[in-house]
C-alpha cells in the first residue's frame, strides 16, 4: 500500500469515527426519550478488488432483543387489562362498602332487619313502626343509588371503548405512515432507525389497547394480527368503528342478536376480516379494550344482577304467600295444594311470574317440574336460566285458570302420575304406581293487599311503575327482576298507614290487635331464617342457584365484591411486576447507558486521533518528497 492508499484508509477511518461520534451523541441526547432505541454503527472493511482499502459504514443498527420485545408487547396488553379491571373492581368495592361498615349494603339490610326485631318487641309503638319504614326507605335508596352508579360506570366504559377504538385507528394510521417511509428509505439505502422507533412507539401504544402479534416482512414492513388471528394491518390499516349507545341502563345488554343489543359493538372494515363484529366474535381478549368489554358486559352486569337479586328477594320474602300444601296418603300418595286467591276464591292466586314446583322420583331418577305463570307475553319457551336449577320449565298462561294449570302440570308429569282438581280448586298431585313418587310440592303466590291475605304484605314494590306489586313477571320486553334494584321502593300505602306493619286482618270481629307481633315476627323470620333461591347470574355459589337467607346473601354479595377487588388488585400487581422485569431486560440491550456511551466515546476519540495522526504523517511525508524533488 502506497501513501495514497494509507491516506485513503485513514480518511475513511475519520469518516467512520465521525459517524460513530454522531451516533454516540444522539444516544446520549436521547437517554430519557420514550421509545428511543440505542443505535450502533456497524463498520466493515472496504474492499477494492481483493484488497482492503479502509473501512466503511455498513448500516446503523438499533440494539434490540426481538424475543423480549415480542413478550413485552404481550405483557403490555396484559398489564393494561389488569390495571383497568383493578380500577373498576376497586370502585365497585367502594360502592358496596366493607362488610358491616357504615353505609355498606349488608349494613343497611341488617339495619332493616334489626328495626323489625325492635317492632316484634314493641308492635304498638309508633316510633318502632316509624323506624322500620325509615330503615326500609334507606335500604331501597341504597339499592337505587347502587343501580345508578353501576349503570353510570357502564356508560363511562362505553365512552372509553369509543375513545379506545379511535386510539386504535390513530395508532394504525401512524404505523402505516411509518411503514411507507421505512420501505422507501430501505429502497434508497437510507437510515431507517428513527422511523422504526416511531413505528414501534405506535405499535406499543396499540399493544396496550389490543392483544397483538407482529411479524416482520422482508420489505421492512410489518403485519399485525390480534392474538386470536384477526389481521388488523397488512400494509394498509384496517379501520375499526364503534356504534356507541346512550343512555345505558340495566336492560341495555350485549346480545348476539344486533336487533336486541343495547350497547355498542366494534366492527372491522378493511384488513383481513372486513365486516367482522369483533365483540360478538370474541376477538379481543386482553389489553385495555379487552378489559373494558369484559367490565361492561360481564363484571358490571353481574354486580347489577347481585343487587337485583337482593331487591327481588326482599320483595318476595315479605310479599310471597306460600299456599297450604298437605300430604295425601292412601293407595296413591302425594300432595294437595290450595290454588284460590284468598281475597277472590274463584280466581287463581298465581300472578304472572309466580311458580308452582313439583318434585318427583321416577324409576329413571328425580325430576323437577316448575310451572311459571304468564299473562301471555313471556318467552316461549322460557329460558332455563330464568327458572330453578335442573328444572323442566313449563310456561302456563293464566288465562287458562284452574283447569289450565291442572292440564299443564299433568302434561309435564306425564304417565305414572295423577293430577286432578278437587273441590275448592285444590290441585291434587299423586303417584300412579310404577315406581313413581311425588316427593314435594311448593308454591309462592304474591299478595296484593296490605290486609286480608295473611301476615305477608307487598312491603317493597316497583316504585317506578305506579307502586305495582313485584311478582317476578317474565312478561314484557325484559324480565321484571332485571333492574328492579333501581326501581324498588317502600309501598306508599304502607307509609301512609304504618299500622299495617302490625294489623294484617281487618275482618269485623277478627281485627288484628295493635299489640300483636305476628306480622313483624313473620317478616323478620322471612328475612333472617327462610332460605330463598338466588340466580346463577349473581356469580355467587359456584352452581346454577344459591340458597340463602336475604340477610346472609347480602353479606355474601358485599364480601364477594371485596374479594374480587382484592383479587383484581393482586393480579394487577403481579402483572406489573412481570412487565417491569421485561422492561428492565429490554432496556439492558436497547436502553442508553451513559457509562457505556462515555466508554465508547473514549475509544472513538482514540481512533479518531490515531487516524488523524496517520493523515498528518502521510502529509509530512508528501511534503518531504516534494522538497526532495524540488
Amino acid at each position: 500500500m502506497g501513501l495514497f492508499g494509507a491516506l485513503s484508509s485513514s480518511l475513511s477511518g475519520l469518516r467512520v469515527t465521525q459517524a460513530q461520534m454522531e451516533i454516540v451523541s444522539s444516544n446520549i441526547a436521547n437517554v430519557d426519550s420514550v421509545g428511543y432505541t440505542r443505535r450502533r454503527v456497524n463498520v466493515v472493511q472496504n474492499l477494492t478488488g481483493p484488497a482492503t482499502s479502509g473501512a466503511r459504514i455498513a448500516n446503523i443498527d438499533r440494539q434490540l432483543d426481538t424475543l423480549v420485545l415480542r413478550q413485552l408487547r404481550i405483557e403490555t396488553a396484559g398489564a393494561s387489562y389488569t390495571d383497568m379491571r383493578a380500577r373498576y373492581h376497586s370502585q365497585l368495592d367502594s360502592l358496596f362498602g366493607a362488610p358491616g361498615s357504615v353505609g355498606a349494603l349488608d349494613t343497611n339490610v341488617n339495619a332493616f332487619a334489626s328495626s323489625l326485631q325492635q317492632l316484634v318487641g314493641s308492635p304498638s309503638d309508633p316510633a318502632a313502626r316509624s323506624q322500620v319504614l325509615s330503615k326500609a326507605q334507606s335500604l331501597a335508596s341504597n339499592l337505587n343509588n347502587l343501580t345508578y352508579d353501576i349503570q353510570l360506570m357502564r356508560q363511562q366504559v362505553e365512552s372509553q371503548i369509543a375513545t379506545g377504538v379511535q386510539r386504535v385507528n390513530d395508532a394504525l394510521r401512524r404505523i402505516s405512515d411509518a411503514d411507507d417511509r421505512i420501505s422507501n428509505a430501505t429502497t434508497l439505502s437510507n437510515d431507517t432507525a428513527a422511523m422504526k422507533d416511531e413505528r414501534d412507539r405506535a405499535i406499543n401504544e396499540l399493544a396496550a389497547l389490543v392483544d397483538i402479534r407482529v411479524t416482520d416482512l422482508p420489505s421492512g414492513k410489518v403485519n399485525i394480527f390480534s392474538t386470536t388471528g384477526l389481521q388488523i394491518y397488512a400494509g394498509v390499516p384496517a379501520t375499526l368503528s364503534f356504534d356507541e349507545r346512550s343512555p345505558i341502563d340495566a336492560n341495555a345488554l350485549f346480545t348476539q342478536d344486533p336487533a336486541t343489543r343495547g350497547v355498542g359493538s366494534i366492527y372491522l372494515s378493511g384488513g383481513g376480516g372486513a365486516g367482522v363484529d369483533i365483540i360478538r366474535s370474541n376477538l379481543i381478549r386482553s389489553g385495555e379494550l379487552g378489559a373494558l368489554i369484559e367490565l361492561r358486559d360481564k363484571t358490571l352486569v353481574e354486580a347489577q344482577s347481585q343487587i337485583d337479586d337482593i331487591a327481588a328477594n326482599l320483595a318476595g320474602a315479605l310479599g310471597d304467600r306460600n299456599p297450604t300444601v298437605s300430604a295425601t296418603n292412601g293407595t296413591n300418595n302425594g300432595f294437595d295444594v290450595a290454588l284460590p286467591d284468598v281475597l277472590a276464591p274463584g280466581t287463581l292466586a298465581m300472578k304472572a311470574g309466580n311458580a308452582l314446583t313439583i318434585e318427583v322420583q321416577t324409576p329413571t331418577g328425580p325430576r323437577r317440574i316448575q310451572v311459571i305463570a304468564t299473562d301471555g307475553n313471556a318467552p316461549n319457551p322460557i329460558p332455563a336460566e330464568l327458572g330453578e336449577a335442573n328444572a323442566n320449565i313449563v310456561r302456563f298462561d293464566r288465562a287458562g285458570g284452574f283447569a289450565g294449570l291442572q292440564a299443564a302440570v299433568a302434561g309435564a308429569l306425564g304417565p305414572g302420575f295423577s293430577v286432578t282438581l278437587q273441590p275448592g280448586n285444590t290441585l291434587r298431585v299423586l303417584d300412579a304406581g310404577g315406581g313413581n313418587q311425588v316427593t314435594n310440592v311448593r308454591a309462592s303466590f304474591s299478595v296484593s293487599g296490605l290486609t286480608g291475605e295473611g301476615p305477608e304484605l307487598p312491603f317493597f314494590v316497583d316504585a317506578a311503575n305506579a307502586n305495582s306489586v313485584y311478582t317476578g313477571s317474565l312478561d314484557g320486553v325484559t324480565p321484571e327482576r332485571r333492574g328492579f334494584a333501581g326501581r324498588i321502593g317502600v309501598n306508599s300505602s304502607l307509609v301512609s298507614d304504618p299500622s299495617r306493619l302490625v294489623v294484617y286482618d281487618t275482618t269485623p270481629g277478627a281485627v288484628t290487635p295493635q299489640g300483636d307481633n305476628t306480622r313483624p315476627k313473620h317478616l323478620l323470620d322471612r328475612l333472617k331464617t327462610q332460605p330463598r333461591g338466588f340466580s346463577a347470574s349473581s356469580g355467587i355459589g359456584g352452581g346454577p342457584t344459591l340458597t340463602a337467607t336475604v340477610t346472609s346473601f347480602a353479606r355474601r354479595v358485599v364480601e364477594d365484591r371485596g374479594a374480587k377487588a382484592t383479587d383484581a388488585i393482586n393480579v394487577d400487581e403481579g402483572q406489573k411486576t412481570v412487565l417491569r422485569s421485561l422492561e428492565a431486560r429490554f432496556s439492558e440491550v436497547s436502553g442508553v447507558s451513559i457509562d457505556k456511551e462515555m466508554s465508547d466515546l473514549v475509544q472513538i476519540q482514540t481512533a479518531y486521533a490515531a487516524n488523524a495522526r496517520v493523515v498528518s504523517a502521510v502529509s509530512e511525508l508528501f511534503e518531504t518528497l516534494l522538497r526532495i524533488n524540488g
